[in-house]
């Protein structure tokens, strides 16, 4: 009541018409709260210029994360792909930061990123080259408390070579004396000559460089190895490292093939089939699915076609289904409801 006023009924002689507007108006008014009411209750205090909330925010302290579990690093071309268990259902949970170090060595990691999602692409240093990278993760609550590594051993991820640039180093590797080499292997003269020689067959090199031919084709014997000819702006059609044995090729067309792992860096296809699929972002026109979940359970549209969507899947939240929405606080307590009222 509004510092004791009150306002009596409306008499039923009133035609109707009058008669509701004014029972609204008596309802408002004898069921508003005056400011001294407020303050009873102690939410508010009266202040130089009016009513201020008397309330003090209140910090929540969440528990330190658990270490993550499930790192997993999968090498593609020029970037390593990191997954791991979803750890977002932990009370308070915020992010992941994740640390890289050149070594298996944890006290060298260094923080590279942070991501809300329990996937990750990093694109290390040196990458036209295979490099090798070891990770680390650690989960951060809202207070922005770090927990645990995942673990001390960190978990590697290999990237590969990038082929036209190991071909150009293979292709030019400079002639050296006794050392082996095998078909295929390129070598250009120690003094330049605008051509580079392919071993046509393999063998160790003499002691002593050759005169090497400067006629296309023209071979040479050198020790047990011998040489062919070929200008140096010539495209090769592939190059083996003779360090590692890869193959590198320069363009290749394949009408059926099996491979075991592959690193892509661009991939144009007109149907993929795949048990699973997991990708740092997508762009699609369509999306045709027996079930969605995304976020760790947020959002899920299931078979039925039920939608729903959370900001949280725990603690305070706001909840959105297809019939209901929720406002639910830090204890689990449901504050708002709209919709049906039986769910």
């Amino acid at each position: 009541m509004l510092n004791g006023f009150n306002i009596p009924a409306i008499s039923s002689q009133v035609p109707a018409i009058i008669k509701k507007p004014l029972d609204a108006l008596r309802q408002a008014v004898n069921n508003a709260v005056s400011n001294q009411d407020l303050i009873n209750t102690g939410l508010v205090k009266q202040g130089a210029k009016g009513l201020e909330v008397a309330l003090q925010a209140v910090e929540v302290t969440y528990q330190t994360p658990a270490a993550i579990t499930g790192l997993t690093a999968a090498g593609a071309f020029a970037s390593i792909i990191l997954s791991w268990d979803d750890p977002s259902m932990q009370a308070g949970f915020s992010n992941t930061n994740v640390y890289r170090a050149s070594v298996d060595d944890i006290g060298q990691a260094v923080k590279i990123g942070s991501t809300a999602a329990p996937l990750f692409s990093d694109i290390p240093p040196n990458s036209s080259t295979s490099v090798t990278y070891f990770y680390w993760l650690r989960g951060v609550n809202q207070n922005g408390v770090e927990g645990a590594f995942n673990g001390t051993p960190g978990t590697a991820g290999k990237t590969a070579s990038d082929p036209g640039f190991m071909m150009g180093v293979i292709s030019s590797s400079t002639w050296a004396e006794t050392a082996s080499y095998d078909v295929f292997n390129y070598v250009t003269p120690t003094t330049p000559n605008g051509f580079k020689y392919k071993a046509i067959q393999s063998g160790a090199a003499s002691g002593i460089e050759p005169v090497w031919p400067t006629d296309e084709g023209q071979a040479i014997v050198d020790g047990g190895v011998i040489w062919e000819a070929v200008a140096e702006n010539k495209a090769i059609p592939f190059a083996i490292d003779p360090v590692s044995g890869n193959v590198f090729i320069d363009s290749v067309f394949i009408k059926s093939g099996t491979i075991t792992n592959a690193m892509i860096e661009n991939l144009a296809a007109d149907k993929i089939s795949a048990t699973t699929l997991s990708a740092i972002s997508a762009n699609m026109g369509s999306i045709n699915a027996g079930s969605i979940s995304l976020g760790g359970g947020k959002f899920v549209v299931d078979t039925n076609g039920n939608a729903s969507l959370k900001s949280a899947t725990s603690g305070a939240r706001l909840e959105i289904h297809n019939n209901v929405i929720k406002v639910i606080d830090g204890n689990g307590t449901v504050r708002v409801q709209i919709g049906d009222l039986a769910v």
